[in-house]
C-alpha cells in the first residue's frame, strides 16, 4: 500500500465527520424557530436555496449558468487549500453544507412533507456535497503536502499521486456540473409535481 493512502483517508474521514457535524449543526438551527426568528436567508447556492438570480419561474438554461457559476466559485475556493492554510476550505465546506442542513431543519420546522423536502434536495443534493467534498479533500492534502516541504525540505508525495489529485478534481467538475443542470432542469418539476400531488390527496 502507497504511503500517501493513510494521509488520504485520514482527509476524508476528517472531511466526512466535518460534513455530517455542519449538517447537524445546521439542521438543529434551522429547526430552532427562536434562534432562526426568520432573519436569515440563505444565499449561496444550495439544493433549495436561490443562487443570487436565481428564479423558479426564469429559463431553465438561465438558472443553470447561474447555478453552475456560483457552485464553480465554491468548488474552486475548496480547492484552494494550501493557499489558504486550509482554513478557508474548511469553513467553506462547513458553511456550504451547514446551510444545507439549515434549510432542511427549516423546511423540518414548517412541517413541509417528506416528498416535497427530498424532492428539494435530492438527488443534485447529494451530488453537489460529493463534489465539494473531492475539491475539499485535493485542497487538504495539498495542505499536507505544503506542510511537508517546510518540514523536510521536499514534497512529500508519491509518483502518480497529482495525477490522481487531478483526476479527484475533474470528476468533481462533472458532479457540479450534472447538480447545476439537475437543480436548474429537474428539480423545480420534481417539485411542482409533489406539491400538486400533496395538493390533490388534500382535497380528496
Amino acid at each position: 500500500m502507497k504511503k500517501w493512502i493513510p494521509h488520504e483517508l485520514r482527509l476524508w474521514i476528517a472531511t466526512i465527520a466535518l460534513v455530517t457535524a455542519s449538517w447537524f449543526a445546521g439542521f438543529a438551527w434551522g429547526s430552532s424557530g427562536d434562534a432562526w426568528g426568520g432573519r436569515l436567508r440563505p444565499t449561496v447556492a444550495l439544493p433549495s436555496s436561490h443562487a443570487p438570480g436565481e428564479r423558479w419561474d426564469a429559463p431553465p438554461a438561465q438558472n443553470f449558468r447561474l447555478i453552475l457559476r456560483n457552485n464553480a466559485l465554491v468548488y474552486a475556493s475548496l480547492a484552494c487549500g494550501l493557499a489558504t492554510a486550509g482554513l478557508w476550505t474548511c469553513a467553506t465546506l462547513a458553511w456550504v453544507v451547514a446551510m444545507l442542513g439549515f434549510v432542511a431543519g427549516v423546511a423540518a420546522k414548517a412541517h413541509v412533507p417528506w416528498r416535497i423536502a427530498f424532492a428539494m434536495f435530492a438527488p443534485h443534493g447529494f451530488l453537489e456535497v460529493l463534489a465539494f467534498a473531492f475539491a475539499a479533500v485535493v485542497g487538504l492534502r495539498c495542505l499536507v503536502a505544503g506542510f511537508g516541504y517546510l518540514r523536510d525540505g521536499r514534497l512529500p508525495v508519491e509518483k502518480g499521486e497529482p495525477a490522481a489529485w487531478a483526476l479527484r478534481l475533474a470528476i468533481g467538475l462533472v458532479l457540479v456540473v450534472a447538480a447545476a443542470a439537475l437543480e436548474a432542469y429537474v428539480t423545480p418539476l420534481a417539485i411542482r409535481a409533489e406539491i400538486e400531488r400533496a395538493f390533490l390527496q388534500g382535497v380528496k
